[in-house]
């Protein structure tokens, strides 16, 4: 017989029985969602943590003779940072808050007196960073007898001093290596326990 024999076993690409182009792609934008929602999530999650824990030691550093406490700054004056993914980039961390934040007896910039109530003046953002966050203010000496209740006024000049560079401390454990490690591998885990119309792990 002159020639050779030849067997040729061949496939045209897609025609994989339940396999297609459409299906792989979407398998491989769900992964690459879940990873990320899943990070960001944890990565708020964990930093909210770190945040409180820093205001669990900005209250833990002085006992105000002068005033209430309402734990405003405790409370509210951060909160957890989740906007919707842009394109391909998802965020998730904390950022600071002052909308519930108006009260705050210890920082007051100006005490009113409004048919016998007193009504401070909202703090913004950047007066919450700069005060309690960075600086570590605790409010000033002088004392202001309204009724029976005493404040502090911060319009004052003698500051009673904290631990400063709070935010820069939650930001370097959010920034260490072994925290990032943490949130890629808890992205990892969420992949493989995904349902996918193809793709399977094991």
């Amino acid at each position: 017989m002159k020639g050779k024999l030849k067997l040729n076993l061949s496939w045209k690409k897609g025609t994989i029985e339940g396999v297609t182009d459409s299906a792989l792609e979407s398998d491989i934008k769900l992964i690459k969602e879940t990873f990320c929602k899943t990070i960001t999530q944890r990565a708020a999650e964990k930093i909210e943590e770190f945040a409180a824990k820093e205001m669990e030691g900005y209250y833990d550093e002085y006992s105000p003779k002068y005033y209430r406490r309402t734990y405003e700054m405790y409370n509210n004056s951060y909160k957890q940072y989740l906007p919707d993914p842009e394109g391909d980039t998802y965020r998730g961390g904390i950022e600071i808050n002052s909308s519930s934040t108006e009260h705050h007896n210890g920082m007051i910039d100006n005490l009113k007196e409004i048919e016998g109530n007193f009504q401070s003046m909202k703090f913004s953002e950047e007066d919450i960073y700069t005060s309690v966050w960075d600086k570590g203010w605790h409010g000033k000496q002088t004392v202001h007898h309204v009724g029976t209740t005493r404040y502090t006024n911060w319009t004052d000049t003698t500051i009673i001093p904290g631990t400063p560079h709070r935010f820069d401390r939650v930001s370097k454990k959010a920034s260490a290596q072994g925290f990032l490690n943490k949130l890629e591998r808890a992205g990892f885990s969420a992949v493989t326990k995904q349902k996918y119309s193809v793709l399977k792990f094991s």
